[in-house]
């Protein structure tokens, strides 16, 4: 049996992640690797990432994908102007470039199944990975997809999920942060890849290991 990892918010960074995969986990055929969302825009590399995970997959890697809100934007801005604006705010100009198209409708239709195929989260034995968080302010908190995607400060209530841990990207936290976060009931894995030339503090890429716990960290190289 291989190892079992979380990564989130990957968003366009190709060489951070192909670096995090085979050069520092040097992932084989027999682990598990669960991507917890945002695999594209504000990086410069959205398409690469898409087609490495894809690839993944067709090459037999036991690959699991839940859809994050970017992918969510992605797939509505074909549904009206407004939601065509809402993505143009969150980074759709990296991801459009990175395809060499001006329109959603352009990007191969391969890549709109990839994400729509995505559910909104995956439930494991002892963890639900999920990309923002649950609503635990309703009976079942599995039942809002819309929080799963958009959430920023969800209090897990573990009796409403079956006593599970949540593990969560979505909102950017230093490696401290994340550390700090392992000895609680909903794991923070975003390192805020896509911010390093914003924030000293972030510009990580970091994969947890669902079974030790332990984190492997991947400085941003997408310069």
């Amino acid at each position: 049996m291989g190892n079992r990892y979380a990564i989130s918010d990957i968003h366009g960074c190709y060489k951070t992640l192909n670096a995090l995969l085979f050069d520092k986990l040097r992932i084989m055929r027999d682990d598990e690797v669960y991507f917890v969302g945002d695999y594209i825009d504000r990086g410069p590399r959205s398409k690469e990432v898409l087609d490495l995970l894809m690839d993944l997959k067709i090459e037999d890697y036991k690959v699991h994908f839940v859809r994050g809100n970017h992918e969510q934007m992605m797939i509505d801005s074909m549904k009206s102007l407004s939601d065509m604006e809402l993505w143009i705010l969150n980074g759709c100009n990296e991801t459009l470039n990175s395809f060499g198209v001006f329109e959603t409708s352009e990007i191969p239709i391969k890549y709109i199944n990839f994400i729509t195929e995505m559910p909104n989260y995956i439930e494991l034995d002892e963890y639900i990975l999920v990309h923002a968080g649950l609503n635990f302010d309703i009976d079942n908190p599995l039942d809002d997809q819309t929080t799963m995607l958009w959430i920023r400060n969800s209090i897990p209530k573990k009796e409403k999920i079956k006593n599970k841990k949540m593990i969560v990207g979505h909102t950017p936290k230093t490696i401290d942060e994340i550390a700090n976060s392992l000895k609680t009931d909903k794991i923070t894995i975003d390192g805020g890849c896509c911010y390093h030339h914003r924030y000293s503090s972030l510009g990580n890429l970091v994969a947890l290991n669902l079974d030790t716990l332990e984190i492997t960290v991947q400085k941003n190289i997408d310069l």
